[in-house]
């Protein structure tokens, strides 16, 4: 069997699929970050089965993590380049990824020889955007004759935990241009865009354009011509807000340490539960058009 190295295996995210895992594969489960401590204490204070490895990113010594035991890996963590996932990859590591970056995914997706030698599966962007939306645009492709584009909603609660990780991603993103997805090359400003749609309930949503990696690997994936992944929340006076922040040219203040500090700890403290979110995709053919 091996074992299975989770890797941010006890954060938001990754601490779920730990307890999850350790149920089925008692003692072949190990978590990495790094931070010991941190680590050692989220195991402890759940009586999991589960040893603990220290794994920086950041640094060249990751490969010790490695051991021959490591049957495979997944990826709960932003990483600032593909090394990881490629010593993976070409030591036959199976590898599988639930974050959410476009750079990373192409650098591993081009590895696929060096994959189909050593044996190694690599399965990317498998959370919920990238992921489960995916799955959604693919299942409206094959409903639409010859599809040529496709929109991607997302709707969240600001009052669910999101992970700090994942509240990081959002901000860090609401200030960076980017060049959207398909055969544009001009840099857009995220949220300048708002797009609108209504679910069966007759419920209205806004949204506003985001650097998602689906968008660009649904174009790959399916061969569309372009893609727009939009970001909302469950409050329109929220994601209209940042609409208007977009139009006046106030989201580059994010880049200061003061103010980001306090937007993330606005999205980080949730003032009562709510898990709620919205997927809606739409996916267009030049003649016909059919909403998923």
């Amino acid at each position: 069997m091996g074992k299975t190295l989770i890797v941010g295996g006890y954060g938001k995210v990754g601490g779920i699929i730990t307890g999850l895992l350790s149920k089925t594969m008692p003692g072949n489960i190990v978590i990495a970050g790094r931070n010991r401590d941190r680590a050692h204490q989220w195991v402890t204070s759940r009586s999991l089965e589960t040893v603990v490895s220290v794994l920086d990113l950041s640094r060249k010594g990751f490969r010790d993590s490695l051991t021959n035991d490591i049957k495979r890996v997944i990826m709960c963590v932003d990483q600032e380049n593909p090394d990881f996932p490629l010593e993976c990859i070409a030591r036959g590591i199976d590898y599988l990824d639930i974050t959410a970056s476009f750079p990373i995914f192409n650098a591993i997706r081009m590895a696929k020889f060096t994959a189909k030698r050593t044996g190694c599966i690599a399965v990317l962007g498998s959370g919920l955007a990238p992921g489960l939306t995916n799955l959604m645009v693919a299942e409206g492709c094959r409903e639409v004759p010859n599809p040529t584009s496709a929109t991607i909603d997302i709707i969240l609660s600001l009052n669910s935990d999101h992970g700090k990780a994942a509240i990081n991603w959002i901000v860090d993103k609401l200030y960076i241009p980017y060049f959207p997805g398909g055969e544009g090359r001009i840099l857009v400003p995220p949220y300048s865009i708002l797009h609108d749609f209504t679910d069966d309930s007759g419920h209205t949503f806004e949204a506003g354009n985001l650097d998602f990696a689906d968008q660009h690997m649904v174009i790959q994936s399916l061969g569309l011509k372009s893609c727009t992944t939009y970001l909302g929340f469950i409050s329109r006076r929220q994601t209209r807000m940042l609409n208007w922040a977009s139009r006046w040219k106030l989201l580059h203040l994010l880049k200061d340490p003061v103010i980001r500090g306090v937007t993330i700890k606005a999205f980080g403290r949730p003032s009562t539960h709510d898990d709620s979110f919205t997927l809606h995709t739409c996916c267009l053919s030049i003649c016909f058009n059919q909403i998923l």
